[in-house]
C-alpha cells in the first residue's frame, strides 16, 4: 500500500536552538547511554533525533536549559519503548521493565542503570507540584495501556478497532508529550489540564498518531472502511472541541492531520 504524503498548511515553528540541543543529545549518547542501544540505533543515532527534534518542534518557546532535560528524558523513554516494549514478546520482561520505569517516576532509589537518567529527569529542582503531577499522570496511563497493548500482542488477542485505539490513544505517548507543556511554561495554569476539552485534544491527538503509525500493520485493508468511518467521527468532534475553546490552538496539527489523512485515502 502506499503511505500518502502529510503536507501542513498550517505554520510550524521550530525552537532556534535546535542545534545546541542535538549538540547536546550528541554528547549525553557519548555516555553509558551507548551501551543500551542496539547495533541499529547506534550505527543510526535514531535516539538523538528523537530527543533533538521532537523537543525543538513541541516546544518551540521553552527554556533551553528545561528543553535539554526534556531531550534526556525522551530518547531514553523511546529507547525503552523500542528495545524493551515494542520488539519484546517476554510479557515477564516487559512487566518487570514498566516496574522499574514506575519506580524511576516515584524517584525511589533503584538499582538498574537504565533507569537513572528517568530518575535524574523527575528529581529536577525546576518542577512546580502541579506540573509533575499531571506529567505522571499521564505517564501512568501510558503504562497502563502499554501493558495491555502488548498483553494483547504478545497473546495473539483479538480486539476490535474501537478497542485497539482506545488502549492506542495512550500508549503511542502524545498525552506524555503534551503534559510537560506544564513544565515547560510556569504560566500555563493547571486548571487548563483538568479541562474535559484538553483531555479530548489529548485523546484525539493519540488516536491519530497511533493510526497514522499502526496503519501499514493493522490488516489496514480489510479495517480501511472502519477506520474512514472512524476518522470521520473523529474530525468532526474534533472540529467541535477546537471551536470552543480559543486555548486549543495549542494543538492546531492534530486535526489538519486527521483531515489530510482521510481526504489521501478517500481520494
Amino acid at each position: 500500500m502506499n503511505i500518502p504524503l502529510f503536507v501542513s498548511n498550517l505554520p510550524i515553528a521550530v525552537h532556534p536552538e535546535l542545534n545546541d540541543l542535538i549538540d547536546h543529545m550528541k554528547e549525553f549518547f557519548n555516555t553509558e547511554v551507548f551501551n543500551m542501544m542496539n547495533e541499529n540505533t547506534q550505527l543510526y543515532g535514531d535516539y538523538i533525533a528523537v530527543g533533538a527534534q521532537f523537543t525543538a518542534y513541541i516546544y518551540p518557546f521553552g527554556n533551553i536549559e528545561k528543553l535539554k532535560s526534556i531531550c534526556r528524558y525522551y530518547s531514553l523513554w523511546a529507547l525503552i519503548d523500542d528495545q524493551f516494549f515494542d520488539n519484546s514478546v517476554d510479557l515477564d520482561n516487559i512487566i518487570s521493565t514498566i516496574a522499574g520505569f514506575r519506580e524511576a517516576l516515584n524517584e525511589q532509589p533503584i538499582a538498574d542503570k537504565l533507569f537513572y537518567p528517568i530518575v535524574s529527569f523527575c528529581s529536577e529542582t525546576d518542577w512546580t507540584k502541579d506540573a509533575k503531577s499531571i506529567f505522571k499522570i499521564e505517564m501512568e496511563q501510558y503504562l497502563e495501556n502499554v501493558l495491555v497493548q502488548r498483553t494483547i500482542e504478545v497473546q495473539k488477542k483479538e480486539s476490535s478497532l474501537e478497542e485497539y485505539l482506545e488502549c492506542r490513544a495512550y500508549d503511542v505517548a502524545m498525552p506524555v508529550m503534551f503534559s510537560l507543556l506544564w513544565y515547560v511554561h510556569d504560566d500555563l495554569p493547571s486548571s487548563t489540564y483538568y479541562n474535559g476539552t484538553f483531555e479530548k485534544i489529548f485523546k484525539y491527538s493519540g488516536i491519530s498518531v497511533g493510526l497514522l503509525l499502526d496503519l501499514y500493520s493493522y490488516k489496514a485493508k480489510k479495517k480501511k472502511s472502519s477506520i474512514m468511518r472512524m476518522l470521520s467521527r473523529l474530525s468532526k468532534e474534533l472540529r467541535i472541541v477546537m471551536n470552543r475553546q480559543q486555548s486549543i490552538k495549542l494543538f492546531p496539527y492534530t486535526i489538519n492531520m486527521l483531515l489530510n489523512w482521510k481526504r489521501s485515502w478517500i481520494n
